[in-house]
């Protein structure tokens, strides 16, 4: 254990001396790595890159009976999904800008 100025054994109670610069965990490799803005981001991109090539390959060893337990409609009925997805968050999008801005 340490000892403080006052020879007593430092516990994790003990009290930091007025002037005295208090030990600093040191930030570790995967620290420095996630703070920056563009770590998160770089990596969703990544991972949708990589299931862009292989959700088509593993699809194409599905049976038509797994593919039916997914989704039933045909391309006209998943044309539709995507177009309402594609909307909503069009919409979500705008309404946070806007609200982006009023702030």
């Amino acid at each position: 254990m340490k000892k403080n100025d006052h020879g007593t054994t430092g516990t994790s109670e003990s009290f930091r001396i007025r002037g005295s610069i208090p030990d600093i965990p040191r930030e570790t490799r995967w620290d420095r790595l996630w703070r920056p803005f563009w770590a998160i981001p770089a990596a969703s991109v990544v991972a949708a890159l990589v299931f862009g090539f292989l959700l088509p390959t593993w699809e194409r060893g599905l049976s038509d009976a797994a593919l039916k337990f997914v989704f039933e409609g045909g391309p006209d009925a998943a044309r539709e999904v995507l177009g309402t997805i594609a909307a909503s968050t069009i919409s979500v999008t705008g309404l946070i800008f806007s609200i982006t801005l009023v702030v």
